[in-house]
């Protein structure tokens, strides 16, 4: 089942901690949504939650650059307020209510977690948000508009150096080691176009 989305509006999603972990999955879920495919959101505790998942893999310095690039490119992406906690529907694990309390509070239809377990469809669904895995909201978002989301993706490529990305197929690959299965098969179904210009350089 697909988000509902009225027509001419940006639906809104929090993003989870779980999905914002990996450099590649979250970079194309932040250039989708500079794209204006979809109004992104996340609390401070997500952040912090975040910092401390990234905390000895990452050097410090450049925890806090990634952060602070976050919130310059997403101003109004951090929700200020908090639905109260009780009265947000019971989770099976407490600690993720603050998760959907950003939701409620910042009007999001959509959760973007890969712990769909801790986030039933049928106790969110009660308060009319609907949660989905980074493999299911990135396919969304390809299959409402494929030449868009492969433009993102394009772009988001020729901005790697280290390593470098140079075609489709090496994204696709990257992202299917992490994952997220069904986007990478829409984005291989797109080979075949890309044939004649394997690079993107």
């Amino acid at each position: 089942m697909s988000p509902q989305q009225d027509a001419g509006q940006r639906s809104r999603a929090v993003l989870d901690t779980s999905v914002l972990f990996d450099p590649y999955v979250r970079d194309v879920l932040l250039n989708l949504a500079l794209d204006k495919r979809y109004e992104v959101h996340w609390n401070t505790t997500i952040l912090e939650e975040l910092k401390r998942a990234l905390a000895g893999r990452v050097p410090t310095h450049k925890i806090a650059t990634t952060i602070d690039a976050m919130n310059a490119k997403f101003p109004r992406a951090v929700v200020k307020g908090r639905h109260p906690v009780a009265a947000t529907p019971r989770l099976p694990d407490p600690n993720d209510r603050h998760v959907l309390s950003a939701a409620m509070a910042s009007g999001s239809t959509i959760i973007v977690t890969n712990n769909l377990r801790d986030f039933p469809e049928d106790i969110l669904g009660s308060v009319r948000i609907r949660p989905m895995s980074a493999d299911g909201f990135l396919t969304w978002l390809y299959r409402q508009s494929p030449a868009e989301t492969l433009r993102v993706v394009k772009q988001q490529c020729l901005e790697y150096s280290r390593p470098p990305v140079r075609t489709l197929g090496e994204f696709a690959d990257l992202m299917e080691r992490r994952g997220v299965d069904t986007f990478t098969r829409c984005l291989a179904g797109q080979r075949t176009s890309w044939r004649a210009s394997p690079s993107f350089r």
